[in-house]
């Protein structure tokens, strides 16, 4: 079954997985959003009335908006255009921008990474958005991920101020 959420629409090979994948993750050699403006958009949000956010700290893609000091998948990676940019950890600086307009930060995280190996492995074809083989067979694999999934987790809610709304 596919979903419209992870439908492959972009590049030049949206049916071969393996070349898709390849040119997606690519993309981070060119994200460079150089009109970041993290205040702007509390001010804005204050002025709507807005009493929160929730940023997206990690995508199910498994691209990072935080610098976690567990995958390169990140936009603090040296191979990210962005990663030259003084406010080069987006979340860190969302976070704080909100958090001086008076408002809770959230931290949106993905738990799959479709990233990871120990997520999707690579001895085995993604089946859907899932785990691509079984965690009760391979228990050391799973714990594996689980291990680096608390990890993120836990610089998320240590290195980042108070997070008043973890999703």
């Amino acid at each position: 079954e596919e979903y419209g959420w992870c439908k492959r629409t972009m590049g030049a090979n949206p049916d071969n997985y393996f070349v898709y994948k390849k040119e997606y993750e690519g993309l981070i050699k060119t994200f460079n959003p150089v009109k970041f403006d993290p205040e702007k958009w509390a001010k804005a949000a204050k002025n709507a009335g807005m009493k929160y956010v929730v940023f997206t700290t990690k995508h199910h893609d498994g691209f990072c908006m935080f610098d976690s000091k567990y995958t390169d998948y990140k936009i603090t990676s040296s191979n990210c255009a962005f990663s030259a940019h003084p406010k080069k950890n987006i979340a860190k600086e969302v976070f704080n921008a909100f958090r001086n307009e008076g408002m809770w930060a959230g931290a949106y995280f993905s738990k799959p990474d479709w990233h990871v190996e120990s997520y999707w492995d690579p001895k085995y074809p993604p089946r859907d958005r899932n785990v691509n083989y079984e965690p009760e067979a391979n228990p050391e694999r799973w714990q594996e991920y689980v291990n680096f999934t608390h990890n993120q987790m836990l610089e998320l809610l240590t290195d980042y101020g108070k997070i008043d709304i973890l999703w």
